[in-house]
C-alpha cells in the first residue's frame, strides 16, 4: 500500500511541469501566445509552425511611440505535430508557452483536411485553450495577416479577434470559433468552412469562405457564391448591394434577411424550400415620372440578383460535394454516422421590400 500511494505521488509531482503552472513564473519567463499560424513546411512531414506573442517589455506609457512592428515578435519552428511544435517553441524562445489567450488559428487556403484535422483535434483535447479562439485560412504569407493591427487598437490586443467581434465591421457573420468548426467537422451533413482573411490597402478584407469536404482539396468558394452562401445560411449582418437600372448605379444598404427552411429526402438527394425575406433602405434613384414603378422595378431587380447568387453557391455546393449550409444535417442526424454527399435540389423564393426616403418614403 505504501508502494502504491509513493507511486502516485511521485506521478502527481512529475505530472506539475506538464499541467500548465506557467503563472509561478515570473512575467519575462512566460510566452503568451496570441496566434497560432501553420502552413507547409520545407521539411519532408514536417509542418511549419509560427507562434506570435506580445511584446511584455511594453508599457503603458510606450504605447503611442511604440512602432508598430516592435508590438508582436513571431517564433517559428517546424513540427509534425501540435504537441511537438509547442515543445520546439519552448525551446526556442526560452519562455513556458502559455495558450490560454489565444486568439486565432490561421492556416493558408491550401492546406487539406486531412492535414487539418490532427491540428484541429489536438488543440481541441488541450484544456487550457479556449474554444472561443477564432480560426481562419488566409492568402500566404501568414506572418502579415497574423501581426495586423488596426491602427485604433494598440497591443496587446489583436486586430483580428476585433475585427471579428466587431458588429459593423462585416457584411457577413462568417467567423468559427474553435468549437463551432470541431462541431462542424464532426455532424454528418455539414462541411466545416472558415472565412479567407485578405489584407487590401492596409485593411482586412474577407469576401470568400474556404470549405472542406471529407477528402481532396479545399474549395474556395467565389465573392458571389459567398454572397450566396451568406443569405442561404441567415449570415446576414448588415449587407448592401448595388443594383444597376437605367444606366445607373442604385444602393441598397442596410439589409435584413428572415428566412424559413424545409428539407426532406428526395430521390436521388435531397429537396430544399427556403424562402428569405429581404428588407433595406434604397439610394435615389434616377429621376423618373413615377417613382413607385421605378422603386418596384429595382426591387424585382434585387431579388434576381440574390437568387443569382444563391443557386450559384448551391451549384458551387453540388460541384465540389461540400454543404457548408447543413442542408443534409437534419435528414442524416438519425444515422449518427457520415454517408456520401447527398445532392441538393433547391427551390430558392427571394421577397425584397424596400423603404426610401424623400419622394421614395
Amino acid at each position: 500500500m505504501m508502494a502504491r500511494r509513493l507511486a502516485w505521488s511521485l506521478s502527481g509531482l512529475l505530472a506539475l511541469p506538464l499541467s500548465g503552472c506557467w503563472d509561478v513564473h515570473p512575467l519575462e519567463d512566460q510566452g503568451i501566445v496570441l496566434a497560432i499560424g501553420v502552413s507547409h513546411g520545407s521539411q519532408k512531414g514536417a509542418l511549419r509552425w509560427t507562434f506570435t506573442f506580445p511584446n511584455v517589455t511594453l508599457s503603458p506609457s510606450s504605447l503611442t511611440s511604440v512602432k508598430r512592428r516592435e508590438q508582436y515578435y513571431d517564433v517559428t519552428v517546424h513540427a509534425s505535430t501540435f504537441g511537438d511544435a509547442v515543445m520546439r517553441a519552448q525551446q526556442k524562445s526560452s519562455r513556458i508557452i502559455y495558450l490560454g489567450q489565444l486568439q486565432g488559428l490561421i492556416w493558408p487556403d491550401t492546406l487539406s483536411w486531412r492535414q487539418l484535422w490532427p491540428i484541429v483535434a489536438a488543440l481541441n483535447a488541450q484544456g487550457p485553450i479556449p474554444k472561443t479562439f477564432w480560426m481562419m485560412a488566409a492568402t500566404p504569407p501568414l506572418q502579415a495577416v497574423m501581426k495586423f493591427v488596426s491602427p485604433q487598437v494598440v497591443a496587446p490586443r489583436t486586430y483580428l479577434a476585433t475585427y471579428f467581434d466587431c458588429v459593423h465591421c462585416q457584411p457577413f457573420s462568417l467567423a468559427q470559433r474553435g468549437w463551432e468548426f470541431w462541431s462542424h467537422s464532426l455532424t454528418p451533413g455539414v462541411s466545416p468552412y472558415v472565412p479567407l482573411v485578405n489584407l487590401e490597402h492596409g485593411n482586412v478584407a474577407i469576401r470568400q469562405i474556404v470549405v472542406y469536404p471529407s477528402s481532396g482539396h479545399p474549395v474556395l468558394y467565389s465573392p458571389q457564391e459567398t454572397e450566396g452562401f451568406g443569405f442561404l445560411s441567415g449570415k446576414v449582418k448588415r449587407a448592401a448591394l448595388s443594383v444597376h437600372w437605367n444606366g445607373h448605379t442604385v444602393e441598397l444598404t442596410k439589409l435584413h434577411d428572415g428566412r424559413s427552411v424545409s428539407v426532406r429526402k428526395a430521390p436521388g438527394g435531397i429537396m430544399v424550400n427556403e424562402t428569405l425575406r429581404v428588407s433595406g433602405f434604397i439610394g435615389e434613384p434616377p429621376a423618373e415620372s413615377s417613382p413607385l414603378r421605378s422603386q418596384n422595378l429595382i426591387r424585382r431587380l434585387a431579388q434576381q440578383r440574390i437568387v443569382t447568387w444563391c443557386l450559384a453557391a448551391i451549384r458551387q455546393a453540388n460541384n465540389t460535394r461540400t454543404d457548408p449550409f447543413g442542408y443534409a444535417a437534419s435528414v442524416l442526424w438519425s444515422q449518427g454516422k457520415r454517408t456520401p454527399f447527398l445532392p441538393i435540389h433547391a427551390h430558392i423564393t427571394v421577397s425584397v421590400s424596400l423603404k426610401g426616403e424623400g419622394m421614395l418614403r
